[in-house]
This record gives C-alpha cells, structure tokens and sequence, in this order.
C-alpha cells in the first residue's frame, strides 16, 4: 500500500457545499481513488495556480504578495467597491439624521397613547366609531391595532437605517482602511473626505438609533 502524502502545515477549513455537489466530489474521489480532502485540495491548487498567473501573486513563505500591476488591478476593484457602496449608503446615513428626532417623538406619542387605551378601556361605555356606536374596549382594540401597524412601519424603517449603518462598516470602511493607502493621493483626498463625513452622521445616528430601536422594543 502506498504511503499516504506527507501534507505541510496548514489549518482546517469549513466550507458549506451544496448537497448535490458533495455527493459529485465523492463520486469523483472514487473514481481517482482519493479523499474527498485530497481531491478538494488538489482542485484549489490547480485554481490557485491559475490565479497566480493570472493576477500575478507571488508566494513567499506564508505570506501572498503582489506584483506591481496586480496590486494597481486589486487596489482599483476595491475602490470601486468602495466608492459604489459608499454612493448607495451615505443618502440612507444622512436620510436617517434628519429623520430619526421626528420617528422617535411620532413613536413616543403612539407608545403613550397605547398605553392609555390598554389602561382606560371600559366595556360599559360606548363611543361613537365611523358612524356608529360601539363598546369602549373595542373601539380601543381598533385604535391599539392602527397604532401597532404605524410603530411596525417605524421599525421597519429603523431596521432600514441600521442596515445601512452595516453596510457602511462593512463595505465602506473596513475595505477603505485596506486600500487607501494604494490610491493616489487626490483620491485619498476624495474618498476619505466623504468617509469621514459619513462617519460624522454616525456619530449623531447611532444613539437615537439605539435609543428609538430599545423604545420600540419594549412595547406593550
């Protein structure tokens, strides 16, 4: 029996593969008598060769390095990345500053309203409704479920603002703070320009964010 391949030092790594291509890989680990491991290595080796053509990489020790023009290459899809995420969430940013002081008094004068007809209601009264007399309680049941729809409108739109708040870390400026300094100095200039002021409107979204998300949290 042959001895099997001496593998280098490396790390375990998970990877979520579709049931029906699980199932192949086997089939074609059989086929060539080896692991599932071994033929999934062997592919991303043959891939990665192919990058390192391709894009220009260099390997060193542990470390992947660039050439010049592949560098310039990555550095520029990055920037696009950068700048197109950055031109769909800084309107979202800025919509959210000018917003959230009028949602969270609209939600505070919904809560309290709600809170008084959950407590005030009284099946013996009757109250005149669209036209018609009914009792108190279900009148105020009516008028609780308005409320409950407007505050779900409002969460959603909190839910909207904090996730461009995401995206903007996510995709604005952690990539920003990899490429920055690969970009010529009047696009430096220019992007961290408008990253910045981003991040001022953060610096005034993020309590009433919090604060307005707790108060809707704990209605009722």
């Amino acid at each position: 029996m042959p001895r099997p391949r001496k593998l280098v030092r490396g790390r375990v790594v998970a990877v979520y593969l579709e049931e029906q291509q699980v199932e192949l890989l086997r089939a074609v680990a059989d086929m060539e008598g080896v692991s599932v491991s071994e033929l999934v290595r062997r592919v991303v080796s043959e891939w990665l060769e192919e990058a390192r053509v391709r894009y220009g990489f260099q390997f060193a020790t542990a470390e992947v390095k660039l050439s010049g023009s592949a560098l310039d290459a990555v550095a520029e899809k990055y920037l696009e990345d950068v700048t197109r995420a950055l031109e769909e969430v800084k309107p979202l940013i800025k919509e959210a500053m000018q917003r959230l002081p009028e949602l969270r008094r609209r939600a505070e004068e919904l809560l309290e309203r709600r809170r008084q007809l959950l407590q005030s209601s009284n099946e013996a009264m009757l109250v005149r409704r669209g036209g018609r007399w009914v009792p108190a309680r279900e009148a105020a049941r009516e008028e609780v479920a308005a409320i409950d729809a407007e505050l779900s409108r409002i969460r959603e739109e909190v839910s909207r603002y904090y996730e461009a708040r995401r995206r903007f870390f996510r995709l604005v400026f952690r990539r920003w703070e990899r490429v920055r300094k690969e970009v010529s100095s009047a696009t430096r200039a220019r992007v961290s320009q408008d990253v910045a002021l981003a991040l001022r409107w953060l610096d005034r979204v993020d309590p009433q964010l919090r604060e307005l998300w707790r108060m809707l949290r704990r209605r009722g």
